[in-house]
């Protein structure tokens, strides 16, 4: 039915009759994006509406198709009630399909749209609405859930929070959830029933071992107040892309969490716009925790089975950039590298002890990142030093070898502080090595755009290496 403009009613039920009957369709898998552009179809989509339908599982668009055009806006998507001027929903409608994959773009909208709103169930026989508009029973049955991005994109008469459980039931299957609230301004992120800010809570992704993408999650959503909780990706070991996933956030408050990619460092491939404009964001940019490891052999660091075998080096040279490097980009300069035949290239300090990682760089060792562009465009509100290891990997010849653009970067953020020089007490801009282990970079244009730090000088060989 999809672009039959004539349609403007939505029946309550489907695929059966009467509520009491049985009847099925076992064969039914597909019914992609059925009223998609029906734009005077109005109505309620009831609990009944899918009943006799359980075997399908495909209901919404294109799983990896992208809707937006090259002005950087929607260009459309065929979701399942997408472009329709529906008013509401019973939470429970799909929990008759428990072998459903796919819901992209249920209720999209290409441009702001506000006639959705309600929420509906049923208190014994009595229809009741509820105070939030999205529910925490949306996705109860839907274990095998896969996609669900774009779900409520453009609707801006959404109000209230997003329930901390949403996603619990299909924890372990879903992987694209990118761009679900999108310009969602009406949400807030308060619990309209209780009062309570529930904000961003790392219920709604922690241990999510199979989401991929979360970009555009919350981006436009101007109203909605929260803080990042630092396992907010905890267990998400598949996470790619969460490129402008909180963009325009303004009610994005608090500090930025160091462990916020803890858990998915390896995978990790888009941060770009991630948080564009999110001037809420305060507190000194985050580094990692450096500390040395009492009683521990520069053998066992490095993981060395040949006892003496050590050789101690001034300089080594990165068979990468041909450039020779005595210390570790993001740790201490009071570092040599040393070779163990059985094992290549380490690094320990020179004073003789072992200096151990406790918690690394916000994007150290995300090598397989290709855009960090805009990420923190216009966070005026976060200050301290440029961070030095935000690009740090624990080995010589790791490298960000598809790392291309980190233009606009840190444009216009708040840094107050400079990088000191630890030998020569000399105020620096930022750290030397900052981008040495960059070298796919094509653009850095206004990286560093508007930042003003106290005087201070530029590293002579900052883009040398």
């Amino acid at each position: 039915f999809g672009l039959c403009s004539g349609l403007t009613q939505i029946c309550d039920r489907l695929f059966r009759k009467e509520l009491q009957d049985t009847n099925t369709f076992p064969s039914l898998t597909q019914a992609r994006f059925m009223f998609s552009g029906c734009t005077n179809l109005t109505g309620i989509v009831s609990n009944a509406f899918f009943l006799g339908a359980s075997e399908l599982t495909d209901l919404g668009d294109g799983l990896n198709t992208t809707p937006w055009n090259s002005s950087g806006t929607f260009g459309g998507l065929n979701g399942f009630f997408a472009d329709t001027k529906i008013t509401g929903y019973f939470d429970t409608f799909l929990a008759p399909l428990t072998k459903l994959r796919n819901v992209r773009g249920m209720f999209y909208k290409s441009s702001v749209n506000a006639t959705l709103k309600n929420c509906y169930y049923y208190e014994g026989s009595t229809i009741m609405e509820r105070s939030n508009t999205v529910s925490d029973k949306l996705f109860a049955n839907n274990p095998s859930l896969y996609q669900a991005g774009y779900f409520f994109a453009n609707n801006t008469s959404l109000v209230g929070c997003i329930p901390p459980n949403l996603y619990s039931a299909c924890k372990k299957s879903i992987a694209y959830l990118s761009a679900a609230f999108y310009n969602c301004t009406g949400l807030t992120g308060t619990d309209l029933e209780t009062g309570e800010n529930i904000g961003i809570r790392e219920e709604w992704f922690s241990g999510a071992s199979s989401l991929i993408n979360v970009s555009d999650f919350l981006r436009g959503c101007t109203n909605f107040s929260g803080s990042l909780p630092k396992d907010l990706f905890k267990g998400c070991t598949r996470l790619q892309t969460v490129s402008s996933m909180f963009e325009s956030c303004s009610g994005l408050i608090g500090e930025l969490p160091i462990e916020l990619f803890n858990d998915c460092r390896s995978s990790l491939t888009a941060t770009y716009y991630m948080f564009c404009n999110c001037k809420g964001l305060t507190g000194d940019f985050p580094t990692g925790v450096y500390s040395k490891a009492e009683g521990i052999t520069a053998y066992e660091m490095c993981g060395s089975t040949t006892e003496g075998a050590l050789k101690v080096v001034t300089t080594v040279t990165d068979p990468y950039t041909e450039v020779a490097y005595s210390t570790v980009v993001g740790i201490s300069p009071n570092l040599v590298t040393i070779l163990l035949p059985d094992v290549g290239y380490c690094v320990v300090p020179i004073i003789g002890e072992v200096t151990k990682v406790e918690q690394y760089g916000l994007l150290a060792n995300c090598t397989n990142l290709t855009r960090t562009d805009y990420m923190f465009h216009e966070c005026n509100g976060l200050k301290g030093a440029i961070p030095n290891d935000i690009f740090y990997t624990d080995s010589l010849t790791k490298r960000y070898n598809v790392l291309t653009t980190t233009a606009n970067m840190f444009y216009h953020c708040g840094f107050d502080k400079t990088y000191v020089d630890e030998n020569t007490g000399i105020h620096y801009f930022c750290d030397a090595n900052l981008l040495s282990k960059c070298p796919a970079l094509t653009n850095i244009s206004n990286m560093f755009r508007g930042i003003k730090l106290p005087s201070c000088q530029l590293y002579m060989n900052m883009f040398a290496r």
